[in-house]
């Protein structure tokens, strides 16, 4: 018999045996032929299973991208920006198959809309509420344009494959980092 933790652990384990499977069948399809019977079946979970997580199968990546992004935020604080970038690259590599995939295909701006959306509202909420920041317009736009720069130059890196190695393209969105950004994530005082 399992204990109410090991029944709660089994359903937590649900979500990524969902993007496993998602990830397998990828190797062969493109997303749009790919069908919920079939990540179920790979996944060996109920068509029950799968909707008690998630809508659909789009909805697989946002949450999976909203959890990478929200560990690559609590983590620069503690790590520092470039290595909590690395630590989100790898990341988006473990599922080099789904990403590349829900970036490219024809249509499929919902992933990228919601990374904006998602990773801007987590910058300001770290920043202007868990930091302490004080609100300003001016520094709100600064988070948004620095925001659609990273995301996009991750998305760009996706879509190319990921040929870049982690530690360069963790460089590279090291140096996009305005100052006071990074200040603010890092837990530094303003100078």
């Amino acid at each position: 018999m399992h204990s109410h933790n090991e029944g709660a652990s089994e359903k937590a384990e649900i979500p990524f045996a969902i993007l496993g499977a998602l990830e397998r069948l990828l190797c062969t399809s493109s997303l749009s032929e790919i069908s919920v019977t079939a990540i179920c079946e790979e996944a060996h979970i109920s068509r029950a299973a799968f909707y008690q997580h998630f809508s659909d199968k789009r909805e697989v990546g946002k949450w999976h991208y909203g959890l990478l992004c929200a560990q690559h935020l609590d983590n620069v604080g503690s790590m520092g920006y470039r290595q909590a970038n690395l630590a989100m690259l790898e990341g988006f590599s473990r599922y080099r198959s789904y990403y590349s995939n829900a970036f490219v295909e024809q249509g499929e701006q919902s992933l990228f809309q919601y990374a904006l959306y998602e990773r801007e509202k987590k910058l300001e909420q770290i920043i202007f509420e868990d930091k302490g920041v004080a609100y300003s317009v001016a520094f709100s736009y600064q988070i948004a344009a620095f925001n659609a720069a990273a995301v996009q130059a991750v998305v760009t890196w996706i879509q190319q494959d990921m040929r870049m190695p982690h530690a360069r393209m963790a460089e590279l969105l090291d140096v996009i980092i305005p100052p006071k950004i990074r200040e603010a994530l890092e837990g530094c005082e303003s100078g």
